[in-house]
């Protein structure tokens, strides 16, 4: 906090306005010692009788608010500090004192990021330094730089955080305090590292996709990023002899983490002792325990900190710890012991974040002990939890979370418990579960919540059953392929394959290469594998029902392949029946909506580098305009954000919009857009767009878009748009086609969806049929797959 290191000195002025001279030296003398002493509770009691017993004007008032805060902050009640700072601020605005408004705007913007709140934290920031150019105060200026790097880190936003961080830097070396440019070496060396880490992963990607050479660019980048951040946390060191203890600490223990030559373990051990019983003394021995190989010393020692500083939280979130250590050395009896302690601990604050990692362990436990009525308990309070924490915006927690690593577990482990007991009633309850996963990972991958309020009015059976299809589940296990055919009528058909996630994965994306590779017939090995383990078994079922379509709601790297290519070594599945892929059944637009054929057309027929021409793509516009009547057609220049944004806002409904352009639908949303003539629109910005004004779309088609092949989240920017943008279907291809073979495929398609009564994915299934007269090898026709309501 800005104000914390100045308030004991502060504090006796506070004071004396509000006590007699007598009472003003014992209070003062209190107070500081308590604070020395880390006695935030205690500090707490006396400044709020007193604030109730005691005659005191505005601005003393907004000073002990202050005070308070930093109080309560140092207990990690963020909640309640966040309040004492807003009244504060209150009073500030009111007299016009703008040096301490943005004083205590940077300590908002600091409470806000440990609420996971950091647009709001960068906004406050940036307020505060804009208040700051009428009052120069250097040290509030370097910290509210410092919170806005932190910010616009967190949002991903590296160019703008390092920009902020080198303003943080500049100004720190107009001043001679130590503290101040070893706080700015440290928090320069963490953002080098987090960006390190960014790199790292575009890396991946880029290697998943093929472009080998561009990867190891990357890479290079990654080690630059990491050698600068091994740099900066050096320099931060040499300062240790003139730092405060708690920073000293937080040096240290960065230089474990990136540098452990360098990092000296009995200095961070002897700083950490030597800070008051605190929530950051805690946290700091919890990351003591991480680099200590798990002595549970530090454990014990946290703990007793947190009981010293009556911190629910931070007992219950040592204790999960403690858990997990003994759940590891199969101390299985007393790690259900710990969880239940932090249950009991957790549930008193109603802290989420910990209660859904509590309920999961202790499901876990009770599953190897042999209590799987207990287990399954406590895994569904677990999702109820994790649900609680998902809340209704995107300052939620939950979006802070790395989906992979704290969300996806969750769901994975009760998955498994489920499908390793199918009863229909746990098969009902397993498609439940993987329809939520699947909300959650669209969640995480857009960073906010979805607005699926409209999905909630419509039963998954009805739509079966109103329809004649069928949904067909693929649900991935460690060791076991899960195959769930539901029918109208709510009956679920099961059977397994005998094959792990890990080596399916590896199956499912080297037949997307062959699939996409003309020159051979590769694919068709796996095609007719992939049949007679999911589709053969359900056979006699398919043909008893002749569904009007199968929805597919696969799992992991199933959803970047077309169920189109499965092959019984007569026909592909495609010439048999129509087929919709969907996130889940629950995650699909079913409404009713206004059907008129007007539709708008935007094409971009010229090179844009890097994208090169698309040749066909003004025939396409033209016959697609053709078939449609009233259509309106945009080329080139015309097709830009602007444009498409005012076209849009003239409607409430729309039965099709149709973009001919090149796309790219990658792992995360930066690696999500379609290009315009202009630009390129983020998949963020096109859902704005297709939601500004309440319009609603019936058909959103891409054309020449591709999904990454190596990443399993990539068509989750596809899928988004139908469960976000109020569109309720989509058609895009997963790997870029010639786009001669486009234009033919989608004037076939729209014939036949515009020509008779054919459902969205019968018009597909017969458009694709039709191209296969053409070439029966699947690259063309089976790229195209038709997402949402069908």
């Amino acid at each position: 906090m800005i104000f914390q290191k100045e308030i004991a000195k502060k504090l006796l002025i506070i004071i004396i306005f509000w006590l007699s001279a007598t009472q003003a030296q014992a209070s003062t003398q209190t107070l500081q010692k308590l604070w020395q002493q880390g006695d935030y509770i205690n500090i707490i009691n006396i400044l709020e009788a007193e604030i109730n017993n005691t005659e005191y004007d505005e601005n003393q008032l907004a000073d002990i608010y202050v005070y308070l805060s930093a109080s309560y902050a140092e207990l990690g009640r963020y909640s309640e500090a966040h309040d004492n700072l807003v009244r504060a601020l209150a009073i500030y605005r009111k007299k016009g004192e703008k040096l301490k408004e943005a004083a205590v705007l940077t300590d908002l913007s600091q409470i806000n990021l440990m609420l996971a709140k950091n647009q709001i934290a960068f906004n406050q920031s940036e307020l505060a330094l804009s208040l700051l150019e009428e009052k120069n105060h250097l040290n509030i200026e370097i910290k509210a730089h410092l919170i806005k790097g932190k910010a616009l880190l967190l949002m991903r936003n590296y160019e703008a955080a390092f920009e902020s961080y080198r303003e943080a830097f500049l100004l720190g070396e107009l001043l001679a305090n130590p503290n101040v440019k070893a706080k700015v070496y440290l928090n320069f060396s963490e953002a080098h590292l987090v960006y390190s880490q960014a790199l790292l992963s575009d890396a991946d990607y880029l290697e998943s996709e093929g472009f080998r050479e561009e990867a190891e660019k990357y890479r290079e980048l990654s080690r630059h990023e990491f050698e600068k951040a091994r740099e900066q946390i050096v320099e931060a060191n040499k300062f240790s002899d003139s730092l405060d203890n708690l920073l000293i600490a937080q040096i240290q223990l960065h230089m474990l983490e990136i540098i452990p030559e360098l990092a000296n373990w009995e200095l961070a051990v002897t700083t950490i002792s030597a800070i008051p019983d605190s929530v950051k003394k805690a946290e700091l021995l919890r990351r003591l325990f991480e680099f200590s190989n798990s002595d549970n010393l530090f454990l014990e020692w946290a703990k007793t900190v947190s009981q010293n500083i009556g911190d629910t939280y931070s007992l219950a979130l040592t204790l999960l710890v403690q858990s997990e250590r003994a759940f590891s050395d199969e101390d299985f009896l007393n790690a259900l012991e710990l969880i239940q302690k932090a249950i009991s601990l957790a549930s008193e604050t109603l802290a989420e974040d910990i209660l859904y990692q509590a309920w999961f362990r202790a499901a876990e436990l009770n599953r190897v002990l042999g209590k799987n009525e207990q287990a399954q308990l406590n895994y569904r309070r677990a999702l109820t939890s994790l649900q609680s924490l998902r809340g209704k915006t995107r300052d939620s927690k939950f979006f802070q979370l790395d989906y992979e690593k704290e969300i996806e577990p969750i769901y994975r482990g009760y998955l498994h418990f489920l499908l390793s007991y199918p009863t229909e009633n746990n098969l009902t309850e397993a498609v439940q579960v993987f329809e939520l996963m699947q909300l959650s990972d669209l969640e995480s991958f857009f960073g906010d919540r979805c607005f699926e309020e409209h999905l909630d009015n419509y039963q998954p059976s009805e739509v079966l059953l109103e329809t004649n299809s069928v949904a067909l589940y693929a649900i991935s296990t460690e060791s076991t392929l899960h195959i769930l055919l539901i029918t109208a009528d709510g009956v679920i058909h099961h059977h397994t394959v005998a094959i792990g996630s890990q080596s399916l994965d590896e199956i499912l994306v080297k037949w997307r290469y062959n699939l996409e590779d003309y020159a051979t017939d590769r694919y068709l090995e796996t095609s007719w594998w992939l049949y007679e383990k999911m589709i053969q078994p359900l056979e006699e079922t398919l043909a008893q029902i002749n569904p009007s379509a199968i929805v597919f709601i696969g799992d992991r790297f199933f959803r970047n392949v077309p169920l189109d290519a499965l092959h019984n070594g007569e026909k592909f599945l495609i010439e048999k029946y129509p087929l919709v892929t969907t996130l889940g059944l629950q995650l699909t637009d079913f409404r009713e909506l206004e059907q008129p054929k007007r539709a708008l057309i935007f094409a971009l027929t010229v090179e844009r580098p890097p994208f090169s021409q698309l040749e066909f793509a003004q025939f396409e516009a033209n016959q697609v305009a053709v078939i449609i009547p009233g259509a309106k057609k945009f080329l080139d220049k015309d097709f830009t954000r602007d444009k498409l944004a005012s076209e849009l806002a003239k409607w409430r409904n729309l039965s099709t919009v149709h973009l001919i352009t090149h796309g790219n639908f990658g792992g995360t949303l930066e690696r999500t857009f379609l290009q315009t003539y202009d630009n390129s629109i983020s998949i963020m910005e096109l859902e704005d767009l297709m939601t500004e004004g309440k319009l609603s779309v019936n058909l959103l088609v891409l054309s020449g878009c591709q999904t990454a092949t190596g990443n399993s989240r990539s068509i989750l920017g596809l899928a988004g748009v139908t469960v976000r943008g109020n569109v309720q279907s989509v058609v895009g291809s997963l790997w870029f086609v010639n786009d001669q073979e486009t234009a033919r495929l989608m004037e076939y398609f729209y014939q036949n969806l515009y020509g008779g009564i054919m459902s969205k994915a019968e018009a597909l299934q017969q458009a694709k049929v039709e191209l296969m007269q053409l070439s029966s090898h699947p690259k063309g026709w089976s790229a195209f797959i038709l997402i949402g309501k069908w």
